[in-house]
This record gives C-alpha cells, structure tokens and sequence, in this order.
C-alpha cells in the first residue's frame, strides 16, 4: 500500500524503515517519526514477513496518510529493503530508522534539516543514546564539540572517520542518487559500507547539538552466526577497506581489522572458523587493514 506524494506536498525528510516480523515493535518506532515536526514521510519496507506482520503494516499505512508500506517479494535482506526505499523516497532527505530504535526529541530531525540549510551540506549527524534492557545513557561520539560549539559545527569526516552509527545522520537524497549509494546486499555490516561511501563523497558533513536517535541493544536477541552471515560480514569488511582506501581513510581500514579481532572474532562459533572460506576470509580482512594475521584462530 503506498500513498501519491503531490510535489506541492513533498516532504522534506523520508525515514525509511526496514522490517521483517515482530510487528509491535515497530509501531513505537513509527510513532517516534511521525511525531517529527518536520512532517516527514515514513517508508516501511516489508522484507517478506508471514501474513500477520504484514497486516499490521499496512494498517499502519491504513491510519497515518504519511506512511507507506512496500512488500518484498522474497526475503532480501535489510541493505535492499533501504535501496527500495530510498527508491520509494520523495524527501529532498533520507533518513534510516531500525524498527526497534526511536527518535527521542520531536525536534532532531528538523534541527539536521536546518543545519545542513544553514552550513550548505549534504549531510548531518546528530548526537546518540543507548538503550540497554530500559535504561538510556549518552554515547560520546560529538558530545565534547557539541559542548564547545553548542549551535552546531562543520567537521571534516577524514578528521573523524569513525564508521559506526549511519542512522544518527541525515543524507541529502541526490547526494545518494546521482552517486549511485546503496546498500550491498550482504546480510551483516552492509550500513558500513554504505556511510563510508556517502561519507567519502559528501566530504564534510554538519553537526546538530540535539539527540537525534536512541538505539536498542536487546541482549536477549544476540545475533547468530553461521558461515554465509559470517562470509557476508567479512565481504563487507574487505568492502569497507576498499572504500576507505579509495578516500583515503587510512584510520577506518586499519580499525576494521581491529574490529575483526576485537569484536567479531570472539563472537564467531568455533565450528564456523573451521570454514576454509571463512579462514581465507579472515586472512583476507587481516592482511589488508595491516593487522596481524597469524594467530588468530582460538585454540579449541
């Protein structure tokens, strides 16, 4: 189900949210958007889900004139449900909203628009909050220059290459589409890639001193691995290198390396590791972002 957007009525933000079953979670999160004073247009692309989901979806779309819904039809993954809907998108910005996260302040995301107005960016970044079994706290990323410049600021992202946390920004829509940014469709860590990317072509990028999205971290929904998550994880990985090599983002390729020891590799089952594909994989990742390779796998 979608809804015509006149071009006297096109709004100046789309958040685009993916999702694929638990249905009640996203109706907070679709709350949050639509409570946005900027008025934007909420895209929810449905990843295949079974017939309930689906139907809760499109009754959200039923009740909110600004909501959309778009069916997948087949399981694709979240990275292609955001190209459909940046496709899908009529907001002169994108926004990326995960079904389980909520925009905290209603002001956030016109406080980017007018930053990005203001500063003549492509791209703004806001600050952001955890949410860990209903208790919120502050993450620092911005809060120090925030603290310093309290109007907002201009940074130069070869000055911060920090590669995490794409959905606390905002993104001019023809700085994706006429540079043709998506998504790869990897199942894990295709949203790295992507900022990157948008990242390096954007160059510098605003700041807005407002907390512009809160993040759940479910601890009893740990993600899984199998080999093809893995494999996918780490074609990401060697994807993310290259892009950072290509702006030279010496920083990103080599903490991407550092993540796959750090992070990555503890979580990954020791019979996953036994993968040939997986074990080239890493030797792979390693080798390019100058991390030491040998060594890594865990004694079993």
């Amino acid at each position: 189900m979608s809804h015509d957007v006149s071009v006297a009525e096109t709004p100046s933000v789309s958040v685009i949210i993916p999702v694929y079953g638990r249905p009640f979670k996203i109706i907070r999160a679709v709350r949050s958007a639509l409570r946005q004073s900027v008025g934007p247009e909420v895209i929810i692309v449905d990843d295949a889900s079974t017939v309930f989901p689906s139907l809760v979806y499109r009754t959200l779309a039923a009740v909110h004139k600004r909501v959309s819904v778009f069916r997948m039809p087949e399981r694709s993954g979240a990275g292609t449900c955001r190209n459909r809907g940046l496709g899908e998108s009529h907001g002169e910005f994108v926004a990326f909203l995960d079904s389980d996260d909520v925009y905290p302040c209603s002001d956030s995301l016109k406080a980017m628009v007018d930053r990005c107005g203001r500063d003549g960016t492509d791209v703004c970044g806001s600050l952001r909050e955890l949410s860990i079994g209903g208790y919120v706290e502050s993450t620092e990323l911005y809060r120090e220059e925030c603290r310093r410049q309290p109007d907002g600021l201009v940074l130069d992202f070869k000055d911060v290459q920090y590669e995490y946390d794409y959905t606390s920004y905002i993104y001019r829509r023809s700085l994706l589409v006429d540079n043709g940014i998506r998504f790869p469709p990897f199942p894990r860590y295709q949203d790295v890639p992507f900022f990157v990317e948008a990242m390096g072509v954007a160059r510098t990028f605003s700041v807005a001193p407002v907390v512009g999205y809160r993040y759940t971290i479910d601890p009893k929904h740990p993600l899984a691995y199998d080999v093809p998550k893995t494999v996918g994880l780490l074609r990401s990985m060697l994807s993310v290198i290259e892009i950072a090599e290509r702006y030279g983002f010496d920083e990103i390729v080599s903490r991407t390396g550092r993540r796959l020891r750090e992070e990555y590799l503890p979580r990954i089952p020791p019979d996953v590791l036994e993968s040939q594909e997986v074990a080239d994989l890493i030797d792979d990742v390693l080798h390019r972002s100058a991390a030491p390779a040998r060594g890594w796998i865990p004694v079993l």
